[in-house]
């Protein structure tokens, strides 16, 4: 399961409230081969500059959520976004009969939060960094 809260927490009298996004994505089978995933980092001029590895398993589908989670999470503990005026770029997802691009300047919309990546197994994450 892979959850994140949406929204601060409501207080209502006596009880509090709160919202999360994230759901549960079919568990992997004993035969499902183990993959790693990898976000590429690119320039102005889409020349790959660097990657890290951002996931390691066996599930069958990932959402767009955890995707954008590990990836910013990965590029901003290694200091390439968020960092020196790189606050802007292009979370790209494809391969595997997916496209997705995902500003990173920006919240990832809850619409696409349960999205399922189909064939994770088969997808190329690429970021493109924009400078201020």
């Amino acid at each position: 399961m892979f959850g994140l809260k949406d929204r601060d927490t409501d207080q209502l009298w006596w009880s509090y409230k709160e919202t999360y996004t994230g759901g549960v994505t079919p568990a992997a089978k004993p035969s499902d081969k183990t993959y790693s995933l990898f976000v590429q980092y690119k320039d102005k001029l889409q020349t790959i500059i660097g990657a890290h590895k951002i996931y390691q398993g066996n599930k069958p589908v990932l959402t767009l959520k955890e995707i954008d989670f590990r990836a910013r999470e990965a590029l901003i503990k290694n200091k390439i976004l968020y960092n020196e005026n790189r606050n802007k770029g292009k979370l790209k997802i494809t391969g595997g009969g997916n496209n997705y691009t995902i500003d990173l300047s920006k919240r990832l919309h809850s619409d696409l939060a349960n999205v399922y990546v189909k064939n994770p197994n088969k997808i190329t994450i690429d970021v493109l960094l924009i400078s201020k």
